[in-house]
């Protein structure tokens, strides 16, 4: 079952958001304040996706922002959001930092879905999220954890290891159709790819193909 944090100071807007999200994402967590937010990210062990409001009022003028940090610190395959109508080059590097979307208000359905569906399709690699795994799923398990060994060994960002995850677990699916599931373009998917490929000294196919045979080689 998936779960979305939704921290938002404005009540309606929140609820208007969590309408958006709810067509993917099983259960929604509204928080109406920076503290409230951070008392859920505390308390929950379980959270595929986090949209936060960038201005939390008055007391937290970059409050989102610190939900942000926080959620990244605990969790580096959970997918983030930042919302905000203020929309420059120094708000989209803010979120940015932590591997986030920003998104522009007032909210565009098909953006707020796809950052939703990055979430959804992130759930096989979270197995205390799921029920006894199936052959299937056991082995989606296995891929996750042998690319997170291999992007730790590379030294790869959090959003780099986002993506070689990502490729690893969705294999019969094309570059747009993982590009699209983790909530990025093709181009920004390439251009990880790119760097993945430079730190690994070798193309990502190649790299793929040696985690498949790390995963075949323990369950062999």
């Amino acid at each position: 079952m998936t779960s979305a944090l939704i921290v938002e100071d404005s009540e309606p807007t929140a609820r208007a958001l969590a309408s958006l999200v709810k067509p993917v994402i099983d259960e929604i967590v509204i928080a109406t304040s920076l503290e409230r937010g951070l008392h859920v990210l505390a308390s929950r062990r379980k959270l595929h996706a986090v949209f936060a409001d960038i201005h939390l009022g008055a007391a937290a003028p970059r409050g989102g922002l610190e939900i942000l940090e926080v959620a990244r610190r605990h969790d580096e395959l959970c997918v983030l959001a930042a919302a905000s109508g203020v929309d420059d080059d120094a708000t989209h590097n803010a979120v940015a930092r932590f591997n986030g979307t920003f998104l522009k208000k007032p909210f565009d359905r098909v953006a707020v879905q796809a950052v939703a569906r990055a979430a959804r399709a992130l759930e096989p690699l979270r197995p205390y999220s799921q029920p006894p795994p199936s052959a299937s799923a056991a082995a989606t398990e296995r891929r996750q954890r042998e690319a997170l060994r291999v992007a730790a060994e590379l030294g790869l960002t959090p959003a780099q290891a986002r993506v070689l995850v990502a490729l690893a677990v969705s294999r019969g699916l094309s570059r747009d159709e993982v590009a699209a599931n983790l909530a990025m373009s093709p181009e920004t998917l390439n251009n990880h790819c790119r760097a993945i490929r430079q730190k690994a000294g070798c193309p990502v196919a190649m790299l793929l193909e040696r985690i498949e045979e790390a995963v075949l080689a323990r369950t062999a």
